[in-house]
């Protein structure tokens, strides 16, 4: 059973096995809320979960009261699109990570336990991925209110600063200094127009998907909805921020089409 497919009437009795007046986020949305709005938000919140199970990537996202997620990316890049220029005020970014407690598990020890206890390959693979790349970046002005910082996973980014600056900063923190560009919820820091190269991570991220899928016996319409939900809702999130190349644009039409 552990390692029996999720299917869409699984996540829909995962919700509904939630009380409706639990797991409020901070935009104030609880479980009630996608209870009643099933019909509006289902296909996300499904594909979403389902995702998971057969990629073992878990969806990240970033709470700030009433600003989106594409906000806070559009942010990001409005911060860093002056650090490249010669000529400009003096700055530093810091990307912070910040220490939890599963930081300071031993995840071989772990992995080797529930191996010992003869879990299926499967699920220990889902288990590892959702205990081991939980992690928070924050942008911050002001003190951490009790957290502790992951200094190895920390960096900074600086313009127009003096060299010994930057080494006092970076002994004080702890901090390694950081290049631009760097990846934010899933996609470059590039305040220019994005080439082909850049795009290189969300094209092979399809490819991905496309060759799981084809290990098993789907029909066209179940490829269909994959490439209409899962495909071009990934070119969606990218194309809601860049304006895509033309040949990044053919190689997801392509990629879509041996799909199918």
């Amino acid at each position: 059973m552990l390692k029996a497919p999720f299917t869409a009437y699984d996540v829909k009795m995962a919700i509904w096995a939630i009380g409706g007046d639990k797991s409020t986020d901070p935009d104030g949305f609880g479980s009630q809320f996608f209870k009643n709005c099933l019909p509006i938000v289902g296909i996300d919140i499904t594909v979403g979960v389902l995702e998971f199970f057969e990629t073992r990537e878990m969806l990240k996202s970033a709470f700030v009261a009433s600003r989106t997620i594409i906000q806070n990316i559009l942010i990001c890049h409005d911060q860093v699109r002056l650090y490249n220029r010669y000529h400009t005020n003096r700055s530093c970014l810091m990307k912070i990570d910040l220490r939890k407690a599963y930081d300071s598990v031993e995840w071989g020890f772990e992995q080797e336990i529930l191996y010992g206890l003869n879990f299926v390959v499967k699920f220990i693979k889902w288990i590892m991925e959702y205990i081991t790349t939980t992690q928070y970046t924050i942008a911050l002005n002001g003190g951490l209110h009790g957290l502790n910082t992951n200094a190895a996973k920390s960096n900074m980014f600086t313009a127009n600063m003096d060299h010994q600056v930057i080494k006092d900063i970076c002994a004080l923190t702890g901090y390694k200094r950081g290049k631009l560009q760097f990846k934010y919820l899933g996609v470059p820091t590039n305040s220019k127009r994005l080439n082909v190269v850049d795009c290189e991570m969300m094209v092979e991220k399809m490819i991905a998907r496309a060759k799981i899928w084809r290990t098993r016996n789907l029909s066209y319409v179940e490829r269909v909805q994959l490439v209409n939900y899962v495909l071009l809702h990934i070119q969606s999130y990218w194309s809601t921020i860049f304006l895509l190349p033309k040949q990044v644009s053919k190689d997801i039409t392509a990629i879509c089409r041996n799909f199918l």
